[in-house]
């Protein structure tokens, strides 16, 4: 596979990184639209549902999400060195809570 199915061009750390330290990731499945002027908004039931549906095919069909950092040097991004790789398994999802809203949903669920 020649290219990802899913990538940020440019990424901010909010502080330096020590590689000789040991950091957590996690994923997170949100609609794109989730964030509106700046403010998290709930899911609708619907969106809720994919989130659950996507989790659910990722877990049940063993796939894990694999993560690469690199530096942007240059005008090449085939060029730019790596500073990480990260291979993220999705957790067992969690049971759902009938109150509405996306508390508790797979949504939240962290990958490992």
């Amino acid at each position: 596979m020649a290219r990802a199915q899913a990538s940020k061009a440019t990424v901010k750390l909010k502080q330096s990184m020590d590689a000789s330290r040991d950091y957590q990731f996690q994923c997170w499945i949100e609609p794109a639209d989730l964030w509106q002027d700046g403010v998290k908004v709930a899911m609708s039931p619907q969106q809720q549902a994919i989130v659950d549906e996507i989790h659910q095919m990722l877990h049940q069909n063993g796939m894990k999400l694999q993560v690469t950092i690199k530096q942007r040097l240059g005008d090449d991004p085939s060029k730019f060195p790596v500073c990480c790789y990260a291979d993220l398994y999705t957790n067992d999802p969690q049971p759902q809570n009938n109150s509405g809203g996306n508390t508790g949903g797979s949504s939240y669920a962290k990958f490992a």
